[in-house]
């Protein structure tokens, strides 16, 4: 395939050979990042991983797991290796909404061989293999042995799909031992064959037989590089390097990144990024005006969002824009169809609003921070309400949106969340599900945190002020490059990633990729499950979790006031402006000075409770409580989304021990 040129920045050219070579790229990276000891030879001799650097510092554990291929690889790399119309494996299932220990990997980003996925995939893939082998056929019919011929075409698309020079060899193996075949039924038989082992459609990564080898580790970065770069599976240029060890000179691995960024192929990143980052992997419904609670099937629109957003991405990459612009250019993710029709899941048959879903999205893909509105509702709000019950909904006239939008925002209690989340969709309401904005409409004018926001501009303004949308947007990259959930509040290797790729100036979309790539060759633990499990709300966790035990030395550099910033603080109910400032404060004396002062909301769930401490029994206080789903509780534990369990162990226990220190 010809490359097509010009598709990158060449600013984020001119990190390449440090980030390949693990050297920091940005003078004020933290020292984690910076100062641990280059990479060298275990004990057993072999080399480390290519590509091993930066990434490798944060934690050698913290690499790339084992994965499935998601349905649209699958169809790009049968696509490039024989060149057929794949796109019937888009149809494959899609995988549940949470996946392992992170609803991020979402599109199809596990490991998965279940019957779930085989069934249907070999269906599929026994059509395609029929396809690819009448076209062999029809190009060896002229040569003087047309079987030879078509087995001898068969050893590069086999070393490119098992990304392995020695997958040349099988072909040959498996043609004698089907000698006795027709010349398509053998075909056919070697193609399935070649498609349907897991060397193909698995990203492997456990050292078991034959792997764990220099030769091994090379073979996996090119696969790994394809992925993130191609969505697809390497090319023999590509193969043949990585086997031949040139990969593993810094210099060579960038003049190979830089190649496949400016192939053509690469205009897939956009598409595959939006398509996990944004969750447009969900079904193509739209709400066709604001006036009609009815969703419609509209794939054509979907597919028109879908462009929209891969054409935003793959665009700020190329002109090496900064990372702003996502949200406060003219033309945005904030304006885009992907935005703007955004339909949220039903909460208990109610809660499918467009603003309430532009809400999720924006929290979700642009914070960081997901909000089950769900979790939030004891059965005794939702009992006769007439709004929350469903039953009691049904029998009455619903209210338009504006006055529906006003009853949530001032209604008790309700309000204090509402009021932070569902705004932030609510500046956006003037526009219907296609993105469509109604002129005559008098623009509704909310306040998120108690600043005023109306209309995309106002609500990009609002997102970067809260500092949170560079490290998000680094932490859905990561995510995406690792094929892993990457989680910086429950890891601190993952911290240390996502503040190596944001700290310093402001960081571009190509930067933030291409500083990504380093440590993609190192090994990773199994953090994605072979089992899809649900990633329920901290309701489901009730379980008291003790903290661990802790040492002194442990705790010496712990820093309250970010883990609150961090695990806590966020925009939808303790960020700036809630009834609880403490958890947004950056200075842990002010912390201390709110949190022994705070009493809780008199329309609240804890209107029983006399504060967040007891100056009585400290260990007992409710912050306490709710941090460890122990004893009489009101409302859920802490944080919403999936209970303490989701807090880094360390963290979690230093925080409860100075918690219950904290002067009153």
């Amino acid at each position: 395939m010809k490359p097509a040129r010009g598709g990158l920045a060449s600013g984020a050219l001119s990190l390449l050979v440090a980030v390949s070579a693990g050297c920091r790229s940005r003078s004020d990276a933290p020292a984690a990042s910076t100062d641990a000891p280059a990479a060298s030879a275990d004990a057993g001799g072999r080399p480390p991983a290519p590509g091993a650097g930066r990434g490798a510092a944060c934690g050698a554990e913290l690499g790339s797991p084992d994965r499935r291929l998601t349905r649209f690889e699958l169809a790009y790399a049968v696509a490039d290796v024989f060149g057929v119309d794949a796109s019937s494996l888009h149809e494959l299932p899609r995988p549940l909404a949470g996946i392992g220990d992170s609803p991020d990997i979402v599109v199809g980003r596990m490991l998965d061989r279940s019957d779930q996925f085989l069934v249907p995939y070999r269906a599929k893939l026994s059509a395609l293999a029929g396809q690819i082998a009448a076209a062999l056929t029809r190009a060896c019919a002229k040569a003087g042995d047309p079987r030879a011929c078509a087995i001898a075409e068969l050893r590069a698309p086999a070393a490119r799909l098992w990304r392995s020079s020695d997958a040349e060899a099988s072909v040959a193996a498996l043609a004698r031992a089907h000698a006795g075949d027709a010349a398509p039924a053998m075909l056919r038989t070697i193609i399935a064959e070649l498609l349907g082992d897991e060397r193909f459609f698995v990203l492997q990564n456990e050292a078991t037989a034959g792997n764990g080898t220099p030769a091994f580790d090379r073979r996996r970065l090119a696969s790994r590089l394809a992925l993130v770069l191609w969505s697809s599976v390497p090319d023999l240029e590509l193969l043949r390097r990585a086997e031949a060890g040139t990969l593993d000179d810094p210099a060579a691995l960038a003049a190979e990144v830089r190649r496949m960024m400016t192939d053509a192929r690469f205009q897939r990143f956009g598409r595959e990024l939006a398509r996990q980052w944004l969750r447009l992997d969900r079904p193509p419904a739209f709400r066709p005006s604001l006036a009609e609670r009815k969703l419609v099937d509209d794939p054509k629109r979907f597919a028109a969002a879908l462009d929209e957003a891969a054409a935003l991405i793959q665009k700020q990459v190329a002109t090496g824009a900064p990372l702003a612009e996502l949200v406060t250019g003219e033309h945005g993710l904030l304006t885009s169809g992907a935005v703007l029709g955004a339909i949220s899941t039903e909460i208990r048959n109610g809660g499918d609003e467009s603003w309430l879903g532009r809400g999720v999205l924006v929290q979700s893909s642009l914070l960081c921070r997901t909000f089950p509105l769900a979790a939030v509702y004891p059965w005794k709000t939702w009992k006769d309400h007439p709004l929350l019950d469903p039953h009691v909904a049904a029998k009455s006239k619903r209210p338009g949106e504006r006055v529906l939008l006003d009853m949530r925002t001032r209604d008790n209690p309700c309000r204090a969340c509402h009021r932070q989340l569902e705004t932030i969709g609510a500046s956006l309401w003037m526009y219907d599900g296609f993105g469509r904005p109604d002129r005559s409409a008098k623009p509704f004018v909310g306040t998120i945190a108690g600043k005023r926001v109306a209309g995309p501009r106002e609500l990009g303004r609002w997102i970067l002020d809260t500092g949170r949308f560079e490290p998000c947007v680094a932490q859905k990259l990561l995510t995406y490059v690792r094929g892993r959930a990457v989680l910086p509040a429950k890891r601190a290797g993952d911290r240390c990633l996502v503040d190596a790729l944001t700290s310093g100036g402001p960081p571009t979309l190509a930067g933030l990729l291409v500083q990504s790539l380093a440590g993609i060759g190192a090994q990773g633990a199994d953090v994605v499950r072979d089992k899809p499990t649900p990633s329920p709300s901290s309701n489901d966790y009730l379980d008291p979790l003790p903290p661990v035990a802790v040492t002194d030395a442990q705790c010496a550099g712990f820093d309250p006031a970010r883990f609150l910033r961090d695990s806590c603080g966020t925009a939808a109910c303790h960020g700036p402006g809630s009834t609880v400032t403490a958890f947004a404060l950056p200075d842990v004396r002010d912390i201390a000075a709110v949190l022994s002062k705070a009493e809780a909301s008199p329309d609240g769930y804890c209107s029983d409770e006399g504060g967040l401490l007891d100056r009585k029994r400290p260990g007992e206080s409710l912050l306490i409580r709710k941090l460890t789903a122990g004893g009489k509780m009101c409302g859920g534990p802490m944080p919403i989304t999936g209970g303490p369990r989701t807090l880094n162990p360390v963290e979690h226990a230093c925080f409860t021990r100075w918690a219950a220190r904290v002067p009153l």
